[in-house]
């Protein structure tokens, strides 16, 4: 039976938590997408409210209803942006393997002031690294996935209120919404040399 081997045990440990980090970082893209198109429908909606008709409008309700979740969503967008702020400037850092030229400095220095110990010492400072490493990291994936979690809930919220506010959006364009029609023709251009 194969002895166990704490070294490899948590370097694999440490491997995943590595690879943790590239998923997370790249799922932050797609919620970076969504935001966008998030904040697309909101630009939409500020642009082309009449908002200066506000006094004259029949519809003074609706457009109430339309400022308090416009309000709502403004909100929402600064704690998504204070969490997407603390996803990416946090001091939350990973820890990483040194490069290879410093461990084999590191590991020469070891084997100049105790040769006979050396396997031992080396053993030792990688288990010891990799155990610290391992740790460190599964902490900042598991803050960082928090944040995720946290910005996602928000972008959902939003949608929601965007969703809402069409609807007195709706009424206040009385029904007209700005749309653009797209005239397609069989006319051929010529082109004069």
């Amino acid at each position: 039976m194969a002895s166990f081997d704490k070294i490899l045990f948590f370097e694999k440990e440490y491997e995943k938590e590595v690879k943790i980090k590239d998923i997370i970082n790249n799922n932050i893209t797609n919620i970076l997408t969504l935001l966008i198109i998030n904040l697309t429908i909101f630009s939409y909606f500020i642009i082309n409210t009449p908002i200066m008709t506000f006094f004259k409008s029949s519809h003074k309700v609706a457009f109430i209803i339309f400022f308090i979740l416009m309000f709502s969503y403004v909100i929402y967008f600064v704690y998504t942006l204070m969490n997407l702020s603390s996803f990416y400037f946090s001091n939350k850092m990973y820890m990483k393997i040194p490069y290879a030229n410093e461990l084999n400095l590191y590991f020469d220095s070891l084997k100049k002031h105790n040769e006979e110990d050396f396997d031992k010492n080396v053993n030792s400072y990688l288990l010891n690294f990799y155990i610290d490493a391992a740790s460190k990291n599964s902490k900042v994936n598991e803050y960082k996935n928090g944040l995720q979690f946290e910005i996602r809930r928000f972008l959902f919220i939003k949608f929601f209120v965007l969703f809402l506010t069409f609807i007195p959006y709706y009424v206040i364009m009385d029904g007209n919404l700005n749309t653009y029609n797209i005239k397609i023709t069989d006319e051929k251009v010529n082109n004069v040399k």
